[in-house]
């Protein structure tokens, strides 16, 4: 009999283990809502039967709710952008990889794609990729829904409502 009890035991705490173990691999995911504000210092010039403006953006991102996990409310950055625009007959292509760098030196890695309107638009909106980052934000992946305003003096501001999760 104490036999079986041992064996019992040792059962469940296997399997409570194996609860807790899965329960930590388990993936992780979220929400939240960022704001951007960049200057920039754009360069544009007549390519073929196309405009091409490129340049950096730099500026701050301050995440204003969250769901949690990496990205808390209040979680402020240092951002930075670089930027590709072409307009022509076909369409916009607008691309910009950007590196958000919080407090601690951890980077997201972010790569925006415009859907409307150019550069000089006052309004568009587009997605941002979340494509993971170092420390906090390593394997974070998601999307972003963003719209953004074109303001006087180089200026841009960006609202996001973002989704992520990590496997």
């Amino acid at each position: 009999m104490r036999r079986f009890f041992g064996g019992t035991a040792a059962l469940a705490a296997a399997a409570g283990l194996a609860l807790a173990a899965g329960a930590a691999l388990a993936a992780e995911s979220g929400s939240f809502e960022l704001h951007e504000s960049y200057a920039h210092d754009l360069a544009t010039m007549k390519h073929a039967d196309a405009e091409i403006t490129v340049g950096p953006l730099h500026g701050t991102a301050t995440i204003l709710k969250s769901g949690g996990g990496p990205f808390p409310e209040g979680a402020k950055f240092g951002a930075a952008c670089l930027l590709y625009l072409k307009e022509s007959a076909e369409g916009v292509r607008f691309k910009a990889p950007c590196a958000l760098t919080d407090a601690s030196g951890d980077r997201l890695w972010l790569l925006v794609e415009k859907h409307e309107g150019g550069v000089r638009d006052s309004r568009g909106r587009g997605t941002q990729r979340i494509a993971g980052g170092t420390g906090k934000y390593a394997g974070a992946r998601g999307e972003c829904a963003y719209r953004s305003e074109t303001l006087p003096n180089g200026r841009i501001v960006v609202q996001s409502t973002c989704n992520w999760r990590r496997p």
